[in-house]
């Protein structure tokens, strides 16, 4: 396969192969600059980075940095909000993943599935007590 050197998705999609599958955290790391190597990186590449990326390896300063950044390029996307605050609890931070998710949910201008709002937080009232 042949890869457009300038498209994240697809080394995104290769770090997180060589990451997951292979445990080649070299590998990955290659995949990961190349990623991120232009100038305009989708929010969803840094989500993916952050999620295969930094969570598995502990790196939750880069995890935090990465969502930031999710946020001012898409402030809107429940989702992506929705899985920060799952990342913030399970880093043991719920505090702040109630915090977080709670500003998703009053700030949203989408419709919003009330199934995984409730699921939410419910994990993050779990991780709360």
């Amino acid at each position: 396969m042949q890869l457009d050197p300038s498209e994240p998705r697809a080394h995104l999609t290769l770090c997180a192969a060589a990451a997951s599958y292979d445990y080649d955290w070299k590998q990955a790391g290659e995949h990961y600059r190349m990623a991120f190597a232009g100038e305009a990186v989708p929010p969803e590449v840094r989500l993916r980075a952050a999620l295969l990326y930094h969570f598995p390896r502990g790196r939750f300063a880069d995890v935090v940095r990465e969502f930031h950044i999710v946020l001012e390029q898409d402030p809107l996307n429940l989702l992506f909000r929705s899985v920060f605050s799952w990342m913030l609890a399970s880093a043991g931070q719920a505090e702040r993943a109630h915090r977080r998710g709670g500003e998703g949910f009053r700030d949203r201008r989408q419709p919003v599935d009330d199934a995984l709002r409730s699921r939410l937080r419910l994990f993050i009232a779990r991780k709360v007590q």
